[in-house]
């Protein structure tokens, strides 16, 4: 390994410590914050030391050949630890802030199409059927005033009263 690869590969190491533990500080803010099964917990966590392994192998495949050494390793470590007494506690505040901010605008913009669309919707459809409901009782004492009125005409007519005769005989 030649020195431009050793210090390429030095700086890409102590980038890719810097890099993985902030991506680890978001991954702490979120799992802090959402309430997972701790099944899902474990899925994400061997998921995000697979997706680490494989990022940091990638880079170290691009920069000298795939070459691990006890050095290399070091480097990392150094980054991941230089990340951590630097800027960790502003990245957490930073991603919490994220966080916080992202459920609140989600929270107005449910609350918003509740009041925008679900309301009225319901509010309609309430309207509807007090309309409805009101036309129907409108409408019940005049059905039952022709259904009554109908019944005295049938009988006056007599023209129900034959039809029963006239089947009555048909049977007999």
């Amino acid at each position: 390994m030649t020195l431009n690869e050793q210090f390429i590969t030095t700086i890409l190491m102590i980038g890719s410590g810097f890099f993985v533990g902030m991506i680890f500080d978001s991954y702490r803010v979120l799992k802090k914050e959402i309430d997972l099964p701790q099944w899902i917990v474990f899925i994400f966590d061997v998921s995000f030391g697979v997706f680490s392994a494989l990022f940091i192998f990638r880079l170290l495949l691009w920069s000298n050949d795939g070459q691990l050494r006890l050095s290399i390793l070091l480097t990392f470590i150094i980054g991941l630890w230089f990340y951590y007494i630097t800027i960790s506690k502003i990245i957490l505040k930073f991603w919490s802030k994220l966080y916080h901010l992202i459920k609140t605008i989600w929270v107005l913009v449910i609350h918003a199409i509740n009041i925008l669309v679900i309301k009225p919707v319901i509010l309609i459809y309430k309207l509807f059927i007090s309309i409805l409901t009101f036309l129907f009782a409108m409408f019940i004492p005049i059905l039952k005033f022709i259904q009554k009125l109908s019944t005295r005409v049938k009988q006056k007519a007599g023209f129900s009263s034959f039809l029963k005769k006239l089947f009555m005989r048909k049977k007999n």
